[in-house]
């Protein structure tokens, strides 16, 4: 009797040869590959903000270390205009790269820089109006407000001028800026934050690489459209101020939701509880800013496919599904190594955050979801998410004002603010969609 030869087939082989096609297929799709891009320009740029951070607040200590944070965090939310603006000129970037006109691409890269360079003075001078107020209210000297409004009005500039790389999908140039703002910032940022210019030298290093990658944005669009034949600037001027009305609730929100806590805490809690607020703020925050690509690579696409007329509801699914399984994979992190990542974050001074870390992550985590909702809606022309999502924004900073009894008190208010928020903005496009069919 003759044994038959089996061949049993190599189940590793099989395996590999199944992650080699799903990769393929994933860099064969458009959003996926775009979005891989930009995800390891914003991981290269967030681990250089965590560089700049982790070496910082050793140095600085709890109590100091917590007024730069309050005092950069005002910076931000003074800088939440950029998000308005970035989200329009993207949006209107992108359907002239749709209609093929470069001369108007051209127009819009100059107009963009002269009203935002118009713009850093307008800072400016708001920072000295309300230097002394500001200061006062977060227990810091007056002239670190002016000083953080100037610089909160260079991040303005250079956000929007990145966003019409954004808009003609220029990934690679918006990938490299990000770049070389995280290089900088680990860099130069942290030399002139711990040699001894005290709040000056950290908010200058904070925001150093910001500018200096401005200036390679600006190259490189002029590189790219400088040639483009002359054109006067022709907008709907409506529409954009339609649009502009959108943009700004979404912005507007994403700013309360995002940094309003951070400044109650400072006023109300004593300097060591600000300062471990600020760790569990920030450390949460990654999970934020690990997501924050998304909206830039769906808003271009959600245009380019509804001017084409093919169905947006594609890049909003893809951006989703990003969004879920980062955010589970970094939650999940946060849940088990919490205390860790502090430990590595801002030092052991801060470990007692641990308790807090997980619950912000999840708030920022439900922000991002909001963020990547309200940003389909806007690509696709619809505002109804506007009124209600500024309304929560301000409820949940209502709340955590009148009542803070604890640390735990405030993250409970901001989880659930932001769960509300992800509920309503969903409810509103399903409703949408249910009217449509």
């Amino acid at each position: 009797m003759r044994s038959s030869n089996v061949v049993f087939p190599d189940a590793a082989g099989q395996e590999a040869g199944l992650i080699r096609s799903a990769y393929r297929r994933l860099r064969s799709h458009d959003f996926f590959r775009h979005g891989l891009l930009l995800l390891a320009a914003t991981l290269v740029l967030n681990f250089a903000a965590f560089i700049f951070h982790a070496i910082v607040s050793r140095r600085l200590g709890v109590a100091a270390y917590g007024s730069l944070y309050a005092v950069i965090s005002l910076g931000l939310l003074a800088s939440f205009p950029a998000g308005i603006f970035n989200t329009v000129v993207a949006k209107f970037a992108a359907e002239f790269r749709e209609q093929q006109d470069p001369a108007h691409l051209r127009s819009l890269a100059i107009f963009t820089c002269k009203a935002f360079g118009l713009g850093i003075l307008a800072y400016a001078a708001l920072g000295a109006a309300l230097g002394g107020l500001l200061g006062g209210f977060l227990r810091v000297p007056g002239w670190t407000i002016m000083l953080a409004s100037v610089l909160a009005g260079v991040t303005v500039f250079v956000t929007v001028l990145r966003a019409v790389a954004q808009g003609t999908q220029d990934f690679r140039g918006l990938s490299a800026s990000f770049v070389i703002d995280g290089g900088f910032k680990a860099t130069l940022g942290v030399i002139l934050a711990t040699a001894k210019f005290g709040l000056a030298g950290g908010l200058l290093g904070f925001f150093a690489g910001t500018a200096l990658s401005g200036v390679f944005t600006f190259a490189r669009l002029w590189n790219r459209f400088g040639n483009a034949p002359r054109a006067v600037l022709r907008i709907d001027w409506r529409r954009v101020l339609v649009t502009m009305t959108g943009a700004a609730a979404l912005t507007t929100a994403t700013a309360i939701l995002s940094y309003g806590d951070v400044l109650i805490v400072k006023h109300f809690f004593a300097a060591h509880d600000a300062g471990i607020y600020a760790a569990a703020s920030l450390g949460g925050k990654i999970l934020f800013f690990l997501v924050s690509f998304v909206p830039m690579v769906l808003i271009p696409k959600a245009v380019a496919s509804h001017s084409r007329g093919e169905n947006p509801l594609h890049p909003l699914r893809s951006a989703l599904l990003m969004v879920f399984v980062l955010s589970a994979g970094g939650l999940i992190g946060f849940a088990l190594f919490a205390r860790l990542i502090l430990q590595l974050l801002v030092g052991a001074d801060f470990l007692a955050a641990a308790a807090f870390l997980p619950w912000y992550a999840l708030a920022m985590a439900l922000l991002a979801t909001t963020n990547v909702l309200a940003s389909y809606s806007i690509a696709l022309h619809r505002f109804a998410f506007s009124g209600p999502l500024i309304s929560i924004a301000l409820a949940e900073i209502t709340a955590i004002f009148v009542y803070h009894p604890s640390l735990q008190a405030v993250v409970t208010i901001l989880v659930a603010g932001n769960a509300v928020a992800v509920a309503v903005a969903s409810a509103l496009l399903l409703f949408r969609r249910v009217r449509a069919v």
